[in-house]
């Protein structure tokens, strides 16, 4: 049983450590892809398509109902008590969590479909979204049957072919866009529209082929075909239990966060801007600028998340010290990341606006995000940590508030102040919601937080670290005529990096005790 249970908590690091860097991979192509679709179809092109995509958000949560964590969740237990069945049980559970997932799925893009035109011209009052809506909706069952099959893979502990679905969808993605933009950039940004969630349906589409594939021949193999101990009944009243909980409450979630993104481009309006001034700057900081700031939290977020289950075991085990310990150094760490990268964007947020978009626009929207990073990743992190504690029903009920917030902030602000009153929401909301996740996990961990080592000793050594480059960058002489942009850039930016791991290291930011626990965190998880 030892050997048993050691070789499962190995093959859970290494689907764990697989995903990570399937995620971060798939982050940066799919970031990098975003700039240059954004470069070739413009901000209001991309603000046309979040619009789209904001009401699709609220159908996709509809689509998938909560069917991976439900099928991860009954499978996983069909496999754990009912191994003397042969596989029967899992089976069962297995086929009613595919059958949810296509009932659900077809559900939202009948609904999508055949509401897309009173949605379009009578809620986001621009006919140019119709025909992109109903698109959208042919590749909500498809994402729900990989949803469920995505639950199985991570169930059965083969999430190495989720990974590779994801690498098909994305590879299909490029091409396919790509392909579609050429020949409808022409016909104008309603077609553009049209092209990047045509694109995105067929990936989808396919996607779900290869996971199905994978799920066919994965089938026989691993799972036998014994009779299931269940009754039909009570199987899916297994899957209902874990999955509507869920559903309801993301329901409610998606519903404001589709309710926020409908208000923007009309408070926009409201201010005084056109239509497409309106959408222009809601596709600039939703589309173009936000997945730029969001990306580099992938790179930590890959380790951090691997150390939830180290919480769960520790939080069973009544070992509060433990689970202060790991909180402490995960927000440390991540403080530190974030203050990093905030200070990096801060600094050199002209030359990324300009060498990623060409944009003195997007340069003022990441300097005004630069320093709302460092909360956001924290926050993300707290949440991360409450959930590996037990405390998913908080968390819940906190980002459905913060969404419920939002959304009447965005209503109340941006008409009055424009842009910049959505990203003062954006401050507010994020901080409420940080605030709030921050609190309960200092109570459920007592972890007690040392602001000047932890906060302020990072915001200095990056604020020294940005000035001594710039200080010795002006004393150099210009780099050669036809080094290109964006290669200067990554040399600031890499200097800048290793001098604040240098003034860390002098400060005691980042001390001897700190390494030891990266290293034997990352040991632990890959021995």
């Amino acid at each position: 049983m030892p050997e048993r249970s050691q070789s499962r908590a190995r093959s859970l690091i290494y689907n764990s450590l697989l995903l990570s860097l399937a995620a971060i991979i798939m982050r940066a192509v799919g970031v990098s892809f975003r700039v240059w679709i954004s470069n070739r179809v413009g901000a209001e092109v991309m603000g046309l398509y979040s619009l789209c995509i904001g009401v699709w958000g609220f159908a996709l949560t509809l689509a998938t109902s909560g069917v991976n964590l439900a099928t991860t969740r009954t499978v996983a237990e069909a496999l754990r008590n009912g191994e003397e069945s042969g596989g029967g049980t899992a089976r069962a559970a297995l086929r009613r969590a595919l059958a949810y997932a296509v009932f659900f799925g077809c559900l939202a893009a009948l609904l999508l479909i055949f509401s897309a035109e009173f949605i379009g011209v009578h809620i986001l009052s621009d006919a140019r979204t119709v025909r992109p809506l109903r698109l959208l909706g042919i590749s909500l069952p498809a994402i729900s049957v990989s949803s469920a099959l995505g639950g199985y893979f991570s169930a059965v502990r083969r999430v190495w072919k989720s990974a590779a679905a994801q690498v098909a969808e994305q590879a299909v993605k490029i091409f396919a866009v790509a392909a579609l933009l050429a020949h409808f950039m022409p016909r104008g940004a309603e077609w553009c529209c049209t092209a990047l969630v045509l694109g995105g349906a067929v990936s989808e589409i396919a996607s779900c082929l290869v996971a199905y594939i994978f799920y066919r021949r994965d089938l026989g193999r691993h799972i036998g075909k014994g009779r299931s101990e269940l009754s039909g009944k009570e199987s899916t009243r297994r899957l209902l239990a874990t999955a509507l909980p869920v559903s309801l409450s993301a329901y409610v979630r998606s519903g404001l966060n589709t309710v926020e993104h409908i208000l923007i481009p009309e408070g926009l309006e409201k201010f005084g801007s056109t239509r497409g001034g309106a959408l222009a700057e809601y596709g600039m900081l939703n589309a173009m600028v936000m997945p730029v700031v969001l990306f580099p939290y992938a790179l930590i977020y890959s380790f951090t998340g691997l150390l939830i289950p180290e919480m769960t075991a520790a939080a069973s085990l009544g070992q509060r010290h433990r689970i202060s310990y790991i909180s402490g150094r995960v927000w440390r760490l991540t403080v530190i990341f974030g203050v990093g990268v905030a200070g990096l964007f801060i600094c050199f947020a002209d030359e990324l606006g300009l060498a990623l978009y060409g944009s003195g626009q997007a340069a003022r929207f990441i300097r005004l995000l630069g320093p709302l990073m460092p909360v956001m990743y924290l926050d993300t992190v707290t949440d991360s940590l409450l959930k590996g504690l037990g405390e998913q029903v908080y968390t819940m009920n906190v980002n459905i508030a913060d969404a419920a917030i939002s959304a009447f902030l965005v209503f109340v602000l941006v008409p009055v102040f424009g842009i910049s009153g959505y990203i003062a929401v954006l401050y507010i909301s994020e901080i409420i919601n940080f605030a709030l996740s921050a609190a309960r996990l200092l109570r459920v961990s007592a972890m007690r937080p040392r602001a000047v080592r932890w906060i302020f000793a990072p915001v200095f050594c990056i604020i020294g670290a940005a000035c001594t480059v710039r200080l010795v960058l002006m004393a150099l002489p210009a780099p050669p005529a036809g080094c290109p942009a964006a290669v200067t850039l990554a040399c600031h930016m890499g200097l800048t990096v290793l001098v604040f791991a240098v003034f860390l290291r002098a400060t005691g930011c980042v001390d001897g005790e700190l390494s030891d626990w990266i290293k034997r965190s990352v040991r632990i998880k890959t021995n």
